[in-house]
């Protein structure tokens, strides 16, 4: 017997035990003695290649095998032959021999059918699949053994495991965010295979990618152009905080979309150069981009552009002190006349020299002083008004008028006091 099995046992012909079967025997002597050696052969081949022999003393009739490992596949035989322990010491002819077959395991499964290692699938009820590595060596029904783990390798088999006679395994709920590892074996019906490679798959639900965010802070209102200003802005990537984000800058106004710069990347400002262009709106616009491509886009930014007037011409300046002269002779003849009248008998005589021309002069002193401020909010005059003057010189006229006039009109009433040889009121 082999193991326990005797001689035609099936088992015999699916042998697992590849390192140390038992062999034993039974001995019968005619003459009633004992058994006192005997010799164990173990053969394979068409040859009858010894794969191990031994030879003993005793009565024992069982040994275990202790030669090189059985080879798998490969039909094997055993027979014993004995002697007694009388006088002559008699051997036996050999046993008939004990024919056995090591088991070839069945082939290893080899590839992943559903889901492809290393693929990403929808959070669903999902089924592992695979291949088989062929058919058995011995031509037994194989059926699979398969262990489905959050880990690896595979061993507690949490999620799924069983054995099956498809190429299948049950059904198990695939949870997105997951990664799943698994992996199957072969078994005959006598011992399994080795396991196979380790396979994994990941469920994802799918990923819709939020744009980044960027805000430019507002310019002012107004900017000259070719000067410089600093473009500042902050974005950031709800996402993925440590995202490498790319910035590009532009600007819009009625002559179409220009580029400002870009791509920014490590910076959240920028100096531009205000274009050369006509007085008009116009607005900068900025895109953010992350590292999978999303945009992000910046409300518009809008401001007015202007140019800086040229310096008034010599003309224009003498034009204007050519006016302001007209206005002082005016304001003097004006002066004396109103002295001369003296339309505000009831007042003192120079308060009403002082009345009368501060009533005479004020229309042009009003007409300085608006455009004065007018040249102040727009910035059109090279000169900045003061106290209402539009120029240095409109101011050394009006003074030089006023001085002229209140001379004349004191001058008047010195004369007319002596004429009527009336005393001054002291």
């Amino acid at each position: 017997m082999l193991d326990g099995f005797p001689m035609g046992d099936a088992h015999l012909t699916h042998v697992t035990n590849r390192v140390s079967p038992v062999l034993s025997w039974t001995f019968a002597d005619p003459d009633g003695d004992n058994q006192e050696g005997y010799t164990i052969n173990v053969c394979y081949g068409a040859n009858d290649t010894l794969a191990w022999t031994l030879t003993g003393t005793g009565g024992s009739t069982s040994i275990a095998y202790a030669g090189s490992t059985l080879l798998s596949g490969i039909d094997y035989y055993f027979r014993v032959n004995a002697s007694d322990d009388s006088i002559s010491h008699l051997w036996s002819g050999w046993s008939p021999r004990l024919d056995f077959h090591v088991n070839a395991p069945p082939p290893v499964p080899r590839e992943p059918v559903l889901p492809l290692s290393g693929t990403v699938i929808l959070p669903q009820s999902v089924k592992v699949q695979w291949t088989s590595g062929g058919t058995d060596h011995e031509g037994d029904p194989v059926s699979f053994a398969y262990c489905v783990d959050e880990t690896t390798p595979p061993s507690s088999c949490l999620i799924a495991q069983g054995t099956t006679g498809a190429n299948e395994s049950v059904a198990f709920a695939a949870l997105s965010g997951t990664t799943y590892y698994w992996r199957v074996r072969a078994y005959d019906g006598y011992e399994y295979s080795e396991w196979s490679l380790i396979w994994d798959f990941r469920a994802q639900s799918p990923h819709v990618n939020t744009p980044p965010s960027i805000n430019v802070a507002d310019p002012p209102a107004r900017l000259q152009e070719g000067t410089a200003y600093v473009i500042s802005w902050s974005m950031h990537d709800d996402e993925d905080a440590n995202s490498q984000l790319v910035v590009y800058l532009n600007y819009t106004f009625t002559g179409g979309t220009f580029e400002i710069a870009g791509p920014l990347t490590g910076v959240t400002v920028y100096l531009w150069t205000i274009p050369q262009v006509e007085a008009t709106d116009i607005s900068i616009n900025a895109t953010v981009m992350d590292s999978e491509g999303s945009r992000g886009w910046n409300a518009t930014i809008e401001f007015e552009i202007f140019r800086e007037s040229s310096p008034p011409s010599d003309r224009e300046v003498n034009y204007k002190s050519i006016v302001a002269l007209i206005f002082a002779v005016i304001l003097a003849v004006a002066g004396v006349w109103s002295s001369k009248k003296r339309p505000w008998r009831g007042g003192k005589d120079r308060m009403a020299v002082a009345k009368a021309f501060t009533f005479t002069s004020l229309p042009f002193v009003l007409a300085e002083a608006v455009t004065g401020i007018t040249s102040y909010l727009t910035g059109q005059l090279s000169i900045p008004p003061a106290l209402g003057i539009g120029t240095a010189i409109d101011l050394s006229i009006l003074v030089s008028g006023m001085v002229i006039v209140l001379a004349r009109a004191l001058k008047s009433e010195e004369k007319k006091a002596e004429a009527a040889n009336v005393p001054e009121n002291r």
